[in-house]
């Protein structure tokens, strides 16, 4: 009895050690977590997968290698392991004309784009008068 129960616990200590969370060590989800935590919960966020999905919501809860974000367009929780995620960016936008869910950099940058397109009819309009 004594020999198997040597046997077993020398089985269970041969195999290595425990294995981490997978944030320690993933110095990219390291990265993300750090952000994640600066965003806080309760704060908005959009989060894109490696994987090309987006996430946009509030910060439910913040875990060792997971966080949940209550999803604004699912409406509901989704889990998200801090080593699926590309990026992570404080707030969210509104909706496009599409219906999809456009970023504030988007909207910054579709904005400058109409401002340059004005400009120039504008700037045509006068020369041709």
């Amino acid at each position: 009895m004594l020999a198997a129960s040597i046997r077993a616990t020398q089985a269970i200590q041969s195999k290595g050690p425990l294995p981490q969370s997978v944030s320690n060590s993933n110095p990219q989800a390291e990265k993300i977590k750090s952000l994640v935590k600066k965003i806080g919960t309760g704060g908005k966020i959009t989060a894109r997968l490696t994987d090309g999905r987006t996430y946009h919501g509030k910060v439910k809860l913040i875990d060792e290698d997971h966080f949940q974000v209550d999803e604004v367009d699912l409406k509901r929780v989704v889990t998200i392991n801090y080593a699926e995620i590309k990026k992570v960016y404080e707030g969210y936008g509104g909706k496009g004309f599409g219906g999809k869910r456009v970023g504030q950099h988007s909207t910054l940058i579709g904005f400058a784009v109409a401002g340059g397109l004005i400009a120039v009819v504008l700037l045509v309009v006068s020369q041709l008068k």
